[in-house]
């Protein structure tokens, strides 16, 4: 499942209004955030990484934010342009 967040200015540029997002989890569900740095990273041709390559690479079974991150890289031939942050959540069972 893909959810789309409500874009805005990044934290910290200037004071901003935010808006809440609640989004249910179950098990083994990843929650993955990224900057910009990720999904534009471009490779030779100018071809952005992108958020299907995104989506495609969190689905596979052992992907973390450091292979995302690596993933881009190797794409784009390097480091990112941009700043490339990745936040990865993953949902395990609750065991109370």
């Amino acid at each position: 499942m893909l959810v789309d967040g409500v874009s805005g200015l990044p934290l910290g540029l200037t004071e901003s209004v935010y808006q809440d997002k609640v989004v249910p989890l179950r098990n083994g569900v990843k929650l993955v955030m990224y900057s910009d740095g990720i999904s534009e990273a471009a490779n030779r041709d100018e071809e952005e990484f992108g958020t299907s390559r995104i989506c495609e690479h969190m689905l596979t079974e052992h992907a973390s934010a450091e292979s995302l991150k690596s993933a881009a890289c190797e794409f784009a031939y390097g480091p990112p342009a941009d700043d490339a942050t990745v936040i990865l959540i993953r949902c395990a069972a609750n065991k109370s």
